[in-house]
């Protein structure tokens, strides 16, 4: 008799249930089962702001049984947008939003998450369904920022210090503390 355990033996479950559906810590973190919402780019924010649309939205994969929701990327500051239509997160009026959503998602028994992100050299583009990778109106364009000048969609790119991206990491950070 072999006493030695085979490493595909180590991920079978003890029940004859299937391994998507039992559950999964993640440090502290404990998940009803594997199922996971990945972060889908909707453009349905307004001026950075979630609305009802998000809730039914991810409200509707909690209620679906999935274990972990994954919020979109959501900008942490209004620069750091892909289009006028992305969520973000650098402003209080931002917050009570994300709350409500998140405190549904958790009503359902599911675990929700959140993507900060920041466009960086792949911002102020119109959405994807309008043009792919195509800048917008100069009058409804904002600055680019990213580490260094080299440009998307034929933009400007103004590329950060190696100080005032140190200064960006910690805003990221207090975004991350909210």
């Amino acid at each position: 008799m072999n006493s030695q355990v085979k490493s595909s033996d180590a991920l079978k479950p003890a029940s004859k249930e299937p391994l998507l559906f039992t559950p999964l810590r993640i440090g502290n973190v404990l998940l009803p089962n594997r199922i996971v919402v990945a972060p889908m780019a909707m453009y349905s924010a307004v001026e950075g702001h979630i609305t009802e649309w998000h809730l039914v939205h991810l409200g509707a994969r909690a209620i679906g049984g999935a274990g972990l929701v994954m919020m979109e990327a959501t900008a942490v500051e209004r620069r750091g947008r892909v289009t006028p239509g992305c969520c973000g997160l650098w402003a209080d009026e931002q917050i009570e939003p994300l709350r409500t959503v998140t405190a549904f998602v958790k009503a359902q028994g599911a675990v929700p998450a959140i993507q900060l992100a920041h466009s960086g050299r792949k911002g102020s583009r119109v959405p994807p369904w309008i043009h792919k990778n195509q800048a917008l109106p100069p009058a409804e364009a904002w600055p680019i920022v990213a580490p260094s000048p080299i440009g998307e969609c034929t933009k400007t790119v103004h590329s950060l210090s190696k100080v005032k991206t140190v200064i960006f990491s910690l805003k990221i950070i207090s975004v991350w503390r909210r």
